[in-house]
């Protein structure tokens, strides 16, 4: 499995060269409004940026590799899997109301589950909710900001809308997938 991960991700693919050119656009263009001035203080930022976030993100990635070890890709393929069915989106949905710790952490264990063979339907449900029903901001922000009807009615409606995101974005998933290049989705 890690070696199969290894050797399908080897070398430059779309998405880097698309974040090299705006990067590369963007230094020109910084260059052109202020010089090197301006360039040097844009990579200064993104020094910072990088000085805050980079243990967060070793420690999320580490996690997200730990994942295919130590849970059977089995029990994933099980719960998340292309047969899980509505069972999965709804496990995705339930997932994302207990994960906690931001993107750092919940992006690279999300993919790994992707790559152990979550579908994309509990993968999309699960991001999507994400954003939408986590159990830590529910409680530590909304219900003392909001209240508890108005943060519980919202929370209650996107329980709702969340499963029908999973599935149009699964079914999205593959309609792209037929149009796409072989071999190039993961």
């Amino acid at each position: 499995m890690a070696e199969q991960y290894r050797r399908k991700n080897r070398g430059i693919d779309i998405t880097l060269l698309l974040m090299g050119a705006v990067v590369l656009l963007l230094v020109i263009f910084a260059f052109w409004l202020g010089g090197w001035h301006l360039v040097v203080s844009g990579l200064k930022q993104a020094a910072d940026t990088v000085q805050f976030v980079w243990l967060r993100l070793l420690l999320g990635i580490t996690l997200g590799g730990l994942i295919p070890v130590l849970i059977p890709v089995k029990l994933i393929s099980k719960w998340l899997g292309l047969e899980s069915g509505f069972k999965g989106i709804l496990t995705g949905c339930g997932l994302s109301i207990f994960m906690y710790g931001g993107p750092y952490a919940s992006f690279p264990v999300i993919a790994s589950l992707h790559r152990a063979g979550a579908a994309a339907g509990p993968v999309i449900s699960l991001l999507t909710g994400l954003g939408w029903l986590g159990l830590g901001a529910l409680i530590s922000y909304q219900m003392p900001f909001l209240g508890i009807r108005l943060s519980l009615a919202r929370f209650i409606a996107c329980l709702l809308i969340i499963p029908l995101v999973g599935i149009a974005g699964g079914a999205l998933y593959e309609l792209m997938g037929r149009f796409s290049v072989k071999g190039r989705t993961p």
